[in-house]
């Protein structure tokens, strides 16, 4: 704190943000901690009335988009605190400040929600996509050919494509109830595990699991790589080069979960990620 009253603290974020990404919002978060009396505080664009100590938030967008500009990613935000009386001149001993301990729960936050506006997925799915359907057409045609004698003529050609659509759905149908991979049923007691010792609830919960095999053709159905699908054709021509693509969790959910934490003290957590499978694919 200075002569006039006035308490400064620097705070200093790392902004390490994609370039393709847009910044829609940023807010920067303080916990004010209030001493004694009521007190009229005056905050960045707002008067702040409170006689407990509580989170405020500041827009920070603009400045922030033009961090984002600047070549270096580290930034540094100085804030001032200053405690008016009921008459709004400065009042020298103050009462209200922020919490900036390191080891508190309090730290300031700033908090930084954007956009990921890159077509790079859309284009990886087109491909990938493109090498499925052509997989799947070479091998329904190998399939044909070795049915003719002769060599297919146009006509003949442009009816293998029609059938491919009905084969293709008949063969995700098949997979569905045969061995290929997909999502199955997994429940999991704490106890047998040893972490009943620290999650007070649920007991147990169902993760599920990724069963069974990637079979070729690779279906979209699987969600297959590029490289899932490579590794595959290698397998068929030589097995010993190359094992099967594998059959994993894609996607994961978060569960809720009442446990003790590394101090001992009950906590609530909404969401404990990574623990339910959602999706499976073969990669």
């Amino acid at each position: 704190m200075d002569i006039s009253g006035i308490r400064k603290h620097s705070l200093l974020f790392n902004m390490s943000i994609p370039h393709h990404e847009k910044i829609t919002m940023a807010e920067l978060r303080l916990y004010t901690l209030v001493e004694r009396d009521r007190r009229m505080y005056e905050g960045v664009d707002r008067k702040v009335y409170d006689t407990d100590s509580g989170w405020e938030a500041f827009d920070l967008t603009a400045a922030i988009r033009r961090w984002r500009k600047a070549d270096y990613t580290t930034h540094r935000l100085e804030v001032h605190i200053e405690s008016l009386g009921e008459d709004g001149e400065g009042y020298g001993e103050g009462n209200l400040d922020i919490d900036v301990n390191p080891e508190a729960k309090h730290v300031p936050l700033l908090i930084v929600f954007s956009d990921d506006q890159s077509n790079e997925k859309k284009e990886e799915k087109k491909e990938l996509n493109e090498m499925i359907e052509h997989e799947q057409l070479l091998e329904f045609e190998m399939d044909m050919m070795n049915g003719l004698e002769d060599s297919p003529n146009e006509e003949s050609l442009l009816q293998m494509r029609s059938n491919l659509i009905y084969d293709t759905t008949s063969r995700i149908r098949r997979n569905a109830k045969g061995n290929t991979c997909k999502k199955t049923p997994f429940f999991v007691e704490f106890n047998e595990i040893g972490w009943h010792s620290w999650i007070i609830a649920p007991t147990g919960y169902e993760a599920f699991k990724c069963s069974g095999v990637c079979n070729y053709p690779l279906i979209e159905h699987v969600t297959p790589t590029k490289h899932a699908i490579v590794q595959t054709l290698v397998h068929m021509k030589n097995p010993q080069k190359a094992s099967r693509a594998c059959c994993v969790p894609t996607k994961l959910d978060p569960i809720s979960i009442l446990y003790l934490d590394d101090a001992g003290v009950v906590t609530f957590k909404y969401k404990y990620e990574g623990m339910v499978v959602a999706e499976c694919g073969c990669r």
